[in-house]
Order: C-alpha cells, then structure tokens, then sequence
C-alpha cells in the first residue's frame, strides 16, 4: 500500500511505506504473556502466533514469574489480565 499527496504541480507523489525503526532492527517483536487463566493465556498465545514478526517468548501465570522472565528474556513487550 502506498500513500500519495498532492504537490503544486496536482500529480501524486508516492511517499512509500513508513517502516518503524524496531522493525528495521528486529525480525521479529518478543512478547511475554502474564495470565492466572492458562486457557486465556493459550488463547491469547494463540491469537499472538498467528501475527507475523511476533514470537511469545513465555507464558507466566502469576507476577514472580513474569519478573523472571523480564529480566531474563527481555522481551519486548507483555501482555497480561
């Protein structure tokens, strides 16, 4: 998908795809799932695998080990409920 805008001259101009700088650094984006449910966090894994460029790391059922796996894994973001 590109985007065009309109210059003096009324022809578009194609700007391209914005890619974000985590993304040119990294293939893939790490996340850390933090559930008490186990089925909820296999849902949510679930639902996270299927995206391209987003790995579950680990899946943590309660607050300790979460903090563990933070600072052992140092994922790049976490989802909890």
């Amino acid at each position: 998908m590109k985007s065009f805008s309109k210059t003096n001259s009324e022809k578009p101009v194609s700007r391209g795809i914005q890619t974000s700088p985590f993304r040119a650094m990294h293939n893939q984006m790490k996340i850390l799932i933090v559930d008490d449910m186990p089925v909820y966090a296999r849902i949510i894994g679930n639902v996270l695998k299927r995206i391209p460029g987003v790995e579950v790391v680990k899946t943590a059922s309660d607050g300790l080990q979460a903090l563990m796996g933070i600072s052992e894994l140092k994922p790049d973001d976490y989802v909890g409920y």
